[in-house]
């Protein structure tokens, strides 16, 4: 199954082949809860692997390179697959889906996945779609809504920071959130600063952080070969994403 392309859209104008998309046929086919556990199979997997020297000093490791990678494969995808449809009705009913596919990954405590399909729910060539979010329903809105303000920016992650101390069981977090706080140690204490030691504190606060969800144990889940497939990553260089970005605007605008 793994190797079959048939539930891929072929499009002549789509500039970046190596997203797979899928017909909505068989993206509706596929229940939520496995797309989440998919994509938290591999996204634990990647988090386990990052060594801790790769976290130390920025620019970081190539695992780090790789999860972020990873994220913005899988935002690019769901922005793909939603502008793939001219029809609005299966254009609400796929954000509809992905919707159900953040509710799963919170269930499973995926904040990464979650973050990248909220990201890409959140970009310009999604959100100006106001006809076909008007098709959403209103209690699939408030979930939003409400996932949205768990993952929300603010406060330096506040939200998500409390909900992460309170939780129990695997985890795979959102690795940007990490990068943040050594991005901000290494600007607020400089390594050419005498005294080393608030630095040095910091830094080890957060490793131990990184060190505890490394532990997370998702082998029970079960693996699907053709959605991994699906869900293959590529990297993308800063000029094809810049590229992708302001292609799916215009193309946003052909919809809407």
């Amino acid at each position: 199954m793994a190797s079959k392309m048939w539930y891929f859209l072929k499009r002549k104008f789509n500039p970046v082949p190596r997203i797979k998309i899928p017909v909505a046929a068989f993206f509706m086919d596929v229940s939520p809860k496995i797309y989440a556990e998919q994509l938290t199979i591999v996204d634990a997997e990647i988090f386990g692997r990052i060594r801790l020297a790769e976290l130390l000093y920025p620019p970081f490791g190539p695992v780090v390179d790789e999860s972020i990678a990873r994220f913005n494969h899988i935002k690019m995808w769901c922005v793909r697959t939603i502008l793939y449809q001219s029809c609005q009705t299966k254009r609400s009913n796929i954000i509809s889906h992905f919707l159900k596919i953040v509710s799963e990954l919170h269930h499973l405590k995926n904040f990464n996945s979650m973050m990248a399909i909220l990201s890409a729910l959140e970009s310009a060539p999604i959100q100006r779609l106001k006809n076909t979010w008007s098709c959403v329903s209103k209690n699939q809105k408030q979930a939003y809504d409400n996932l949205y303000e768990l993952l929300s920016w603010e406060n330096n992650f506040r939200n998500l920071r409390n909900h992460m101390s309170a939780v129990k069981g695997p985890c795979v977090p959102y690795l940007g959130l990490y990068m943040n706080d050594i991005i901000g140690i290494y600007a607020d204490h400089p390594p050419n600063e005498i005294n080393n030691g608030v630095r040095m504190a910091k830094m080890e606060k957060v490793i131990k952080s990184v060190l505890v969800y490394q532990g997370s144990n998702y082998s029970h889940l079960h693996i699907w070969p053709n959605i991994q497939h699906l869900l293959e990553t590529y990297q993308f260089s800063k000029k094809e994403l810049l590229a992708m970005e302001k292609f799916n605007l215009r193309w946003s605008k052909t919809l809407e």
